[in-house]
């Protein structure tokens, strides 16, 4: 049975891991000497960001786990379904993890195999890549989730990392992964740092040099407890990098990490210290170490300072648009909820309701969870949201706010950015780009509470206008629960910004207790691409706003989206949360074979796809890795004339009109997408041009 402290305590690995990354972040590649030339003792973040930007140690870690999500829970074909993920999950050849070529990278060498029909554990292997790219550093990096779905069961964890490790590692690689694993899951029921180290240390090959180093590193720390310094030393002499070949060894930066485990002596603050003070990939093995600690000590051990800057917020750069905007707590319920089930194990209903992929739902039961909410008074006048442990209607935790403001009735919000632009971060890492996660149509929800008189009303912001659009006020009796909701006009092409609450109050100052919050509904809108344009991060990364391309070219001319490939190119766009309903997009084909509406995307790898292609035909297909002819029917088609190509589906049935016309229908009833995004396709050396896409989904998910 898993323990009664299970979802609080991979919240804490997870804060854990994501301080580590950003802890680790300004430093990258650095010696122990410059840093400390630099910045002397590191014993705080180095640097204030506007927003963290994504990065491939988060990325790997939170979404591979989803493997188990998409694909089910066997764990004999979790190394397939693993790659499979990947493959969803990972933009083709940039985002996510990419940072070198084939032959340098491992990651990219691993992606390359795959999709090229290798699988693994050849995919991963020093039998095919070589034992350098085989034992880089990514086998242990994007390990410890898998950790947090075994809590007390090292061997089980050893288990799901090797089997997810050697989709991309080989060798030490893999073992790494194990260890990593191992010791999160230890971390859970551990007395001390010392026991996670022995459990994770008895799963890996007693000979394998991994497990040599760890013993080794152990036995001078025994013999020099008090000195990390030389134990550093010790570390440079013995497993540097002129011993490890490649861009990043997993040995010289596992070494690191296992000085900074123990002399940090469990504690959480220490640990991290110690670990980014060593050098080197400083991100990576921070995070790690923080990952452990952070399930050892739990939250208690966590201190605030390394808490409050992220605001619980957590960018992605995966294929999928909207879920590139997550937090926290959402990726501790998806974690949750899979170890739960791992274990044939009832998951409890709240947390069912909040790995739902229905609609958004934001609760605040999680110690000091915030799920990156974030407040403001006009003005600028004092104010401060922390969630609070007191009961709220569904359960244990609530959101507070409390705003001194200078005079009465001045307005103070609460609120949830729903979309992202460059201008929100300091810089482009591992290039993220997003979808809105609120569209028009859908409704907001929230239940509101306040100890004394106050009116509140639910609001969104147009992205482009900056208008803000409010519901009705409604006066709160004190100490009574009140319900607000607010639709979101349908059938426009707005982008909704941000979504949130706004109190005042007959005095000065306003406290107010905010219950779960949602965005649900169906869709009702529009993407009018003669409003879009291109937003940019730097020289190479350059998006269309609101879109997250897979591959091909894609720019904005003369009002329409302008895509070119070969021989593929996609592009996403929309709520992975997109139930029932009608896409459409309005094409140009310039030239090439095939040009598509996609819909019921759930990635780079899932989806379906209807249009125009070759010999006069309209096509329906089914991607899973590759694309798969569903249905045909004679149309024929020219290029250069405008098509509105849209798809109708409900539980697996489709229909696929053009211009308003049905021209075939399907029935998919082997494993069918009832959800996901929406997109364009080209196959073949092609263009096309495209002047919109919208959806309208069906009345039974408004």
């Amino acid at each position: 049975m898993l323990p009664s402290d299970y979802i609080e305590r991979v919240y804490a690995g997870v804060l854990g891991k994501t301080i580590g990354v950003r802890h680790g972040s300004n430093d990258e590649g650095w010696s122990y000497e410059k840093i400390r030339e630099t910045f002397g003792e590191v014993t705080d973040y180095l640097f204030t960001f506007r927003n963290f930007a994504a990065d491939d140690d988060t990325n790997g870690t939170f979404l591979l786990p989803l493997a188990l999500r998409d694909y089910g829970l066997d764990r004999e074909s979790l190394s397939d379904h693993v790659a499979d993920t990947l493959l969803n999950y990972a933009p083709d050849h940039h985002g996510f993890f990419w940072w070198g070529p084939y032959g340098v990278s491992t990651e990219r060498t691993a992606y390359d195999n795959l999709k090229a029909g290798l699988r693994p554990p050849y995919s991963g292997s020093a039998a095919c890549n070589g034992p350098t790219i085989a034992e880089q550093i990514g086998g242990q990096i994007f390990i410890d989730g898998w950790g947090m779905l075994a809590p007390g069961e090292e061997a089980l964890a050893a288990d799901l990392a090797a089997r997810a490790a050697c989709v991309t590692h080989g060798d030490n690689g893999v073992y790494g992964g194990m260890f990593i694993a191992a010791a999160v899951a230890a971390a859970f029921d551990a007395k001390d740092i010392g026991e996670v180290l022995r459990r994770a240390l008895a799963v890996i090959p007693e000979d394998c040099t991994y497990a040599r180093m760890v013993r080794d590193i152990r036995r001078f720390f025994g013999e020099n407890p008090d000195d990390w310094h030389a134990c550093l030393a010790y570390i440079r002499k013995n497993y540097w990098q002129d011993k490890y070949p490649g861009n990043c060894h997993i040995m010289p930066n596992a070494a690191m990490m296992m000085l900074s485990l123990l002399y940090g002596r469990g504690s959480f603050s220490d640990t991290i210290n110690i670990c980014n003070m060593c050098g080197w990939d400083t991100d990576c093995n921070v995070a790690n170490v923080g990952a452990i600690l952070g399930v050892l000590v739990g939250l208690k051990g966590i201190d605030w300072k390394w808490r409050e800057p992220i605001g619980d917020f957590l960018a992605f750069s995966c294929a999928l648009g909207d879920q590139n905007i997550s937090n926290l707590g959402q990726v501790t319920y998806e974690l949750a909820a899979l170890g739960y089930a791992l274990h044939g194990e009832e998951v409890p209903l709240q947390l069912r309701r909040m790995t739902a992929r229905d609609a958004r739902r934001f609760d605040f039961s999680l110690p000091g969870c915030i799920q990156s909410f974030r407040a403001e008074a006009e003005g600028g006048d004092a104010v401060r949201i922390f969630q609070v442990a007191q009961p709220r209607r569904t359960g244990g935790g609530a959101l507070r706010l409390l705003a001194a403001t200078a005079e009465p009735g001045a307005p103070v919000r609460l609120f949830l950015l729903t979309y992202y632009h460059p201008s929100d971060f300091n810089d482009s890492r591992y290039d993220p780009s997003f979808s809105p996660v609120a569209y028009p149509g859908q409704r907001l929800r929230a239940c509101v509470r306040a100890p004394r008189p106050l009116r509140a009303r639910l609001f969104f912001e147009d992205d482009r206008t900056g208008e803000i659009q409010r519901g009705e006020r409604v006066c709160l009796a004190p100490g009574v629960w009140t319900e607000l909701t607010l639709r979101i006009p349908a059938g426009t092409d707005a982008r909704i910004r941000r979504v949130g609450l706004e109190a005042e109050g007959a005095e000065t100052g306003v406290d107010l207790v905010l219950d779960e919050f949602a965005i649900e509904g169906g869709a009702d809108y529009a993407v009018n691409f003669a409003r879009e344009g291109v937003e940019r991060w730097n020289p190479l990364h350059e998006e269309i706003s609101q879109c997250m391309f897979n591959c091909g070219s894609w720019t904005v001319e003369e009002g329409r989206l302008a895509g070119r490939g070969a021989p593929l190119a996609e592009i996403f766009t929309g709520s992975t949360t997109f139930g029932d309903g009608c896409a459409q997009a309005v094409l140009v084909p310039r030239f090439g074979p095939a040009h598509n509406l996609e819909f019921c995307v759930q990635g780079a790898a899932r989806c379906y796809a209807a249009g125009l292609a070759q010999g006069g035909k309209v096509r329906l297909y089914k991607k899973h890795r590759d694309y798969a002819v569903l249905a045909e029917a004679d149309f024929p088609w020219e290029l250069g004339r405008a098509y509105a190509v849209a798809a109708e589906h409900a539980d697996g049935d489709i229909r696929v009109l053009v211009d308003g016309r049905e021209v075939l229908r399907f029935r998919d009833e082997e494993n069918p997408y009832l959800r996901g995004s929406v997109g364009v396709s080209i196959f073949g050396a092609g263009r096309c041009d495209v002047e919109s896409i919208c959806v309208k989904e069906a009345e039974s998910h408004a």
